[in-house]
């Protein structure tokens, strides 16, 4: 309240050209600092009276600079909040940042699966889902076909939508034979894989990649057997085979479609 009647008085004057006090108008005897309101309250019921001021005062003087004071305090103050607000802000950027590139870590680790659920869940064919304990590994499979070559396979996938499985990491391949392993279905065949012999090197037909990662079974890969199986009886471990060769079905999976891809 009293930064109201000091601004109000402060209008006045400033208006009238003077710094306040009449000939008429009695101003209290103690002139001090602690008298604002009391000043603020007499000068404007005396010109709101018809009063009209004459001559300079002391006590306006000290109103004013009450005023002056009270805005380099506020000014102060508006300066320090906005270097407070601009050292939080370069601070809460940097930790933004930060954020960004731990997400961008975590997802090459462990890349959200809802995606590819989504796929999985809604494709014609049925196919099925599974996850790692920790979810950073999906697969969405599907096991097609009886007693047919490695050509017949390829075309079998693909007519349900997906393509031979790429089993091109530990983790993934692990959770592709923990599941065959533990299916009363599947825990007997011996199915086909993406993995074929190309250019002197073992090739992911998926995505076209070397096989870097390697599971064989004892004694495999051997000579003049271009492409590669989980075989039953190495406990689903990689086997090759002769293309031409019939076994039990081929092993699809379906993935997330890649931007231009």
């Amino acid at each position: 309240m009293n930064f109201v009647f000091q601004s109000l008085v402060f209008l006045i004057v400033y208006t009238l050209g003077i710094h306040a006090a009449t000939d008429h108008f009695r101003w209290p005897r103690h002139r001090g600092h602690g008298n604002s309101v009391e000043l603020c309250n007499g000068l404007i019921n005396y010109l709101a009276n018809g009063g009209t001021p004459r001559r300079f005062h002391f006590p306006c003087l000290c109103i004013l600079s009450d005023l002056e004071q009270t805005e380099s305090n506020l000014n102060t103050q508006i300066s320090t909040l906005a270097s407070q607000v601009q050292s939080q802000t370069m601070q809460l950027a940097a930790i933004n940042q930060a954020l960004a590139t731990t997400n961008s870590h975590l997802m090459a680790v462990c890349p959200d699966s809802t995606p590819l659920r989504n796929v999985c869940n809604n494709n014609m064919a049925p196919f099925t889902f599974v996850e790692s304990a920790d979810g950073c590994v999906a697969i969405c499979y599907r096991v097609v076909g009886n007693t047919l070559n490695y050509a017949d396979a390829k075309a079998a996938c693909t007519a349900d939508g997906g393509s031979l499985i790429t089993l091109d990491t530990p983790e993934k391949n692990a959770l592709m034979v923990n599941t065959i392993r533990t299916s009363m279905t599947l825990k007997d065949r011996s199915l086909w894989i993406g993995l074929k012999f190309v250019g002197n090197q073992w090739v992911w037909e998926g995505n076209n990649a070397p096989a870097t990662f390697t599971d064989w079974a004892t004694d495999e890969p051997d000579t003049n057997q271009p492409c590669g199986s989980l075989n039953q009886g190495k406990h689903h471990r990689w086997f090759d085979q002769k293309c031409t060769k019939t076994i039990d079905a081929a092993l699809c999976e379906l993935v997330v479609p890649t931007m231009g891809g």
